[in-house]
């Protein structure tokens, strides 16, 4: 899926990527944990449970009217692929634990689909 991280109409460019959704309860299970972490006081924005994703690939700034020629390309890429599951399991920070930005969430099982995947877009 081709995600827009901005919806201004008026605004030739959107800040898009490439992205996966992540299975309910695996989503819960993260907001539950994201939950927890609010307690801790940083200078975080936290993302709303629904938006939890796994990102594929980062395109920022992007023209407007290129957007669903992208959709169009992603799908093309996907189609024909053999499913495959990952399994979440650990937490880290980007950059560092002293000035933490994103959180992520490690994966193992099919990696290097996941790999080939991200390679191909």
């Amino acid at each position: 899926m081709v995600t827009q991280a901005s919806s201004l109409s008026s605004c030739p460019m959107m800040r898009t990527f490439i992205a996966c959704d992540v299975p309910r309860p695996l989503r819960e299970h993260l907001a539950g944990i994201q939950s927890r972490l609010r307690g801790i006081p940083l200078d975080l924005r936290w993302v709303k449970p629904e938006n939890i994703h796994l990102t594929l690939k980062f395109l920022g700034d992007t023209p407007r009217h290129i957007v669903d020629q992208l959709r169009e390309a992603v799908d093309r890429v996907a189609a024909g692929r053999a499913e495959f599951t990952l399994q979440a399991g650990g937490l880290g920070v980007f950059p560092n634990l002293k000035r933490p930005r994103v959180l992520w969430v490690g994966l193992s099982g099919a990696t290097a689909s996941l790999a080939d995947l991200h390679a191909d877009l």
